[in-house]
C-alpha cells in the first residue's frame, strides 16, 4: 500500500483552484516550466477522468499586473474568455489583488479587472469591437459576426424549440467564419428578457454561460436595433442557463459583471 502511494506521489502534481461563473467552471493554477500545458489542459478539463472544467487559466506572472494564458478542454489556447477572467478576479481578490490589469498573452490584450466579495467586473473598450451582419441559418431573425478579442457568431431567434442547437452549433463553429473556429451564441427574446444558450468551440459544446458572448450579444442587439429601427427592452442583463451576466455599454466603454463562486481546491496528478 505504501509503495502504491509513493508511486502516485512520484507523478507530476499540479495544485488547482476551481471556480464557476454562472455554471461556467474554471480551473486556475500557476505556471511551471516543466509542464506541457497543452496536454495538462486536455487531461485536467476532462470531466470523467480529470477534474472537469470549461477552461484552464494558467497564471504566468503576477505583480502589479497579471499575465495569463487560457486553455480550452481540447488543449488549444483561447484568445479570450471573459468568464475565466472574472473567475480569476475572485481568486486574486482572495490573494489581496482587488484591482488589477490582466494581460492575456495569446491575444496581446489587457483588461482592467475589479473584484469585491461578491462581484467581479471587467472593463472592455467597446470601440474596438467589430460587428458585421451575416445570414446562414434559415430560422433566424438575424445573425452577426462579433470580434471582441475572440470571435462570436450571434444568432437571434424567436425561440429555441425549432432549432437543433447541437447540430447547428457544431456546424457553425466550423463554417461561420472562414479558416477559424468560433463560439456561437443562440439568443431569443421573451417579453422583457433576453435568453442565450452558448455553443463554445474547443471541445466544450453547449455550456452554461459565456461572458465574452454576453458582450457580443449586447453589441449585436445594438446593431440589430439600428438596422431594424426598433428598440429592445435591454436592461443590461442576459440570462444564460447557469445564471445572469450584466453588460453595460456607454459611449466607447463597456463593462461586464458577474458573481464568481469558489468551488474548491486540490491537487491533480499528471502523468506524461
Amino acid at each position: 500500500m505504501q509503495a502504491d502511494l509513493l508511486n502516485i506521489f512520484d507523478k507530476k502534481v499540479i495544485e488547482y483552484n476551481k471556480l464557476h461563473v454562472c455554471g461556467n467552471d474554471i480551473l486556475v493554477t500557476f505556471w511551471r516550466p516543466d509542464i506541457d500545458w497543452t496536454n495538462v489542459a486536455k487531461k485536467i478539463c476532462q470531466r470523467h477522468f480529470g477534474i472537469g472544467a470549461d477552461q484552464l487559466v494558467v497564471i504566468i506572472d503576477i505583480n502589479v499586473e497579471a499575465d495569463i494564458q487560457i486553455y480550452n478542454p481540447d488543449g488549444s489556447i483561447a484568445p479570450l474568455c471573459v468568464n475565466a477572467i472574472l473567475a480569476l478576479g475572485h481568486f486574486l481578490y482572495c490573494k489581496n489583488h482587488s484591482d488589477i490589469n490582466i494581460n492575456v498573452i495569446s491575444s496581446n490584450s489587457t483588461f482592467h479587472l475589479i473584484s469585491t466579495d461578491f462581484n467581479s467586473s471587467l472593463a472592455i473598450e467597446s470601440s474596438k469591437i467589430r460587428v458585421s451582419p451575416r445570414k446562414l441559418v434559415d430560422l433566424s431573425l438575424a445573425e452577426f459576426i462579433v470580434d471582441n478579442g475572440t470571435n462570436h457568431y450571434v444568432v437571434l431567434l424567436n425561440n429555441f424549440s425549432d432549432l437543433n442547437i447541437v447540430e447547428v452549433g457544431s456546424l457553425l463553429e466550423k463554417i461561420a467564419i472562414p479558416n477559424t473556429s468560433t463560439n456561437v451564441m443562440f439568443v431569443r427574446f421573451h417579453q422583457d428578457s433576453i435568453f442565450a444558450t452558448p455553443w463554445e468551440r474547443g471541445g466544450t459544446g453547449i455550456t452554461n454561460a459565456c461572458g465574452s458572448g454576453a458582450f457580443s450579444i449586447a453589441r449585436a442587439l445594438t446593431l440589430y436595433s439600428n438596422l431594424e429601427k426598433t428598440t429592445f427592452p435591454f436592461d443590461n442583463k442576459i440570462t444564460f442557463p447557469g445564471g445572469t451576466i450584466y453588460v453595460e455599454i456607454k459611449d466607447e466603454k463597456g463593462k461586464i459583471s458577474a458573481s464568481p463562486i469558489f468551488i474548491g481546491c486540490g491537487v491533480f496528478f499528471y502523468e506524461h
